[in-house]
């Protein structure tokens, strides 16, 4: 599985920052650098935790 951020998230993204509406640019967004982990769930293992690096060096 491959998970990217889009040109709308891109484009939301500048525009809030045009806004005023966030404190920091595309390039320097917390979410790009350091995507949160998502939890999934398995019979076998219960919750447990993907993380993913936004290097793209897990795709």
């Amino acid at each position: 599985m491959s998970v990217r951020f889009d040109s709308g998230y891109d484009m939301l993204h500048r525009k809030l920052e045009q806004e005023g509406k966030l404190d920091h640019t595309l390039e320097n967004c917390p979410e790009r650098l350091r995507p949160r982990p998502i939890r999934m769930w398995t019979p076998a293992a219960g919750w447990t935790e993907i993380r993913f690096d936004p290097s793209g060096a897990n795709e």
